[in-house]
């Protein structure tokens, strides 16, 4: 190392070795058990080993395509080697954007719910996970429990409890270690793991955020090391809501893992975008985080001799893995999994020709089939034939559940028609069938405040939709994360909207900014770009030129089209200034394109030919004045 990076290093070690092992709290991830004998993935492989099991060919790469049309890409790496990038240690993930991949969970959930019904067991694709052998990272974290310390983990794996069983005889003490994903120990079969969307979205769960805040608030040391920090839906945002002063005197150490272990160590600034979110929470909860990136092993080893834990274990001799589930090249279930995937992250180019082709889905059951036609019309603008379809039949399911449904679809697509008083009629006239509170009810208020909130948009209903903005957004109550990642997004921006609409307040670019990051993380392609389309109409100034309007708005609605939402395109003309981009030949194609209602159809273009004769005013009365004589 050179002097500055043993500097660094020293600096940490001295920090953590001062205070002894029983003062410090480690908080660990896939990154501890990745090397021999456990040879576990890291979570990109994982993630790659799911698409290679369970979808069919090109999916993960089709899916990566288009995170890179959206600007979605993987953190960067460390900062040294994306500054220096013909070093021989830079990596191309270190100095060239690298498109995303899906959320893991996201992926796993949509498997499960795929293979419902079946004798796939989709977690056994872990099964290399539940039987890994324990390496000298447990070691040095077992034997750091036995002289007093404490661990939290994401980990599935239990590694470190058998390890410390293999030193003491005992497995440690309940709530030394923490599995705040769960882990095989406690579910042989893996269902019950933090695996799956269904089982994060909801947050941690009281029990687990307050040992979490305990454990945190009891020690003055935190170690963060082989943890992505990527754990937006229940470790962020249980930290996000401790109060300002909660951390109050917790020193923490974030160690960014680099691959080398001849990387100089460095510390990292907190805005430097390779620093995961968590940190700046941590700190805004009153730790003081450091953040260094350095090969992780190395402290460990440094701490195991100042602590005087003891020798680094021989290496075992390898193990043969266990087989981890792989489906049948043909088997069914690949298109179905692929088919519930693609309606989690609003892919509906390929939900329309997998529906096409009636032969591809023989293994997805009616009822998903029947949501995902229903997701599909909507996205194409057919909403009288969607309508048509709700009225004849419904899906299977509880009937008061699917008499609201119904109610729902059906105003909802009055309501996207432009015909604004029928849906309002109609929605509320179906709600008062429900308590308020229940499901039901709050689904129809849902739909019902889109619908005020439109009135808003639409000068002869102005006045009307501001009246009762504040009236429905008493409606909607609190959102909850319980009801799932989208309807919390959805309802939380809905309640930000009305309660401007009712204070006069105007919505600037920022509204949207917690709703997007959310169904960001879920990674919902179509829910984010419609994100981004409220972003630009919230945030839209008269001011600014023409092109540069021009590249945003058909940036959007190329996107759109590659998503497969031919309304999303057509959503675009409608935009604040959409006069001065689109061609009157091309607002009539996008607006032709769907199914508006006549006398809506007939607003949008006279409103559009308002805008194109007042800017020809305008510029016509600019054009005289600098032809008058002076």
């Amino acid at each position: 190392m050179s002097g500055a990076a043993e500097d660094v290093f020293a600096g940490v070690v001295d920090l953590l070795a001062g205070r002894g092992p029983a003062h410090t709290v480690f908080l660990t991830g896939a990154g501890i058990s990745m090397d021999a004998p456990s040879g576990l993935p890291s979570g990109p492989l994982l993630t790659r080993r799911a698409f290679d099991s369970f979808f069919l060919p090109g999916v993960l790469e089709e899916i990566r395509e288009l995170h890179a049309a959206l600007g979605w890409s993987r953190p960067p790496g460390c900062p040294l080697d994306r500054s220096t990038p013909r070093s021989a240690v830079a990596s191309v993930a270190s100095v060239v954007a690298v498109p995303a991949d899906p959320r893991l969970e996201t992926v796993l959930g949509a498997v499960v719910r795929a293979c419902a019904g079946t004798a796939v067991r989709p977690m056994e694709v872990l099964a290399d996970v539940r039987a890994a052998r324990p390496n000298a990272a447990h070691d040095f974290f077992a034997r750091h429990l036995a002289a007093g310390g404490r661990h939290i983990t994401a980990n599935f794996d239990d590694c470190v409890e058998r390890r410390h069983r293999a030193m003491t005889g005992v497995l440690p003490k309940d709530g030394l270690v923490q599995h705040f994903h769960h882990s095989f120990a406690g579910n042989p079969d893996g269902t019950g793991l933090g695996a799956t969307l269904a089982g994060i979205e909801g947050g941690l769960g009281a029990d687990h955020e307050r040992q979490l805040r305990l454990t945190l608030g009891a020690h003055r040391f935190l170690v963060v090391c082989g943890y992505s920090g990527s754990d937006f839906f229940d470790v962020d945002a249980a930290v996000a809501q401790w109060p300002a002063g909660t951390l109050a005197g917790l020193r923490a150490v974030w160690i960014s893992h680099h691959v080398d272990p001849a990387h100089p160590w460095h510390e990292v600034p907190h805005d430097d975008p390779s620093v995961p979110r968590l940190v700046g929470l941590l700190a805004t909860a009153g730790a003081q985080v450091t953040v260094v990136c350095g090969h992780t092993a190395l402290l460990y080893g440094a701490l195991r001799r100042r602590w005087r834990l003891g020798p680094e274990p021989s290496a075992p001799a390898p193990a043969p893995a266990p087989a981890v589930l792989r489906l049948a090249a043909d088997d069914p279930l690949r298109a179905a999994c692929t088919f519930v995937l693609s309606r989690e992250l609003g892919l509906h180019r390929r939900v329309g020709a997998m529906l096409a082709d009636g032969r591809a889905l023989t293994a997805v059951t009616g009822e998903e089939q029947w949501w995902a036609r229903s997701e599909w019309l909507w996205e194409q603008g057919r909403w009288r034939e969607l309508r048509r379809m709700w009225r004849r039949e419904t899906p299977g399911g509880p009937r008061g559940a699917l008499a609201a449904a119904r109610a729902e679809r059906i105003g909802a697509c009055l309501w996207v028609q432009g015909r604004l008083l029928p849906a309002y009629g109609w929605l509320f006239l179906r709600r008062l069938r429900y308590r308020p509170g229940s499901v039901e009810h709050t689904m129809l208020s849902e739909t019902l405040g889109r619908v005020v909130e439109h009135m808003t948009y639409t000068p002869e209903l102005r006045f009307l939709g501001r009246r009762l903005a504040r009236r429905h957004r008493a409606d909607l109550g609190v959102p909850s994360r319980t009801a799932g990642v989208s309807l919390h997004a959805t309802r939380s921006d809905l309640a930000d909207s009305l309660s401007r609409i009712d204070s006069g307040e105007p919505r600037g670019t920022y509204a949207t900014r917690g709703p997007a990051e959310t169904v960001f993380e879920a990674g919902n392609l179509l829910a984010w770009l419609s994100y981004r389309h409220r972003r630009l109409r919230d945030g839209h100034r008269s001011g600014g030129s023409d092109a540069e309007l021009a590249a945003r708005y058909h940036e959007l609605s190329a996107l759109y089209t590659l998503l497969g939402s031919t309304a999303g395109a057509a959503r675009t003309v409608l935009l604040p200034g959409a006069d001065r981009v689109f061609t009157p030949r091309a607002y009539w194609r996008h607006v032709r394109s769907v199914q508006y209602a006549p006398w809506h159809r007939f607003r949008l273009l006279a409103r559009y030919a308002a805008s194109m004769a007042a800017r020809h005013l305008t510029r016509t009365r600019r054009y005289g004045r600098r032809r008058e004589p002076r």
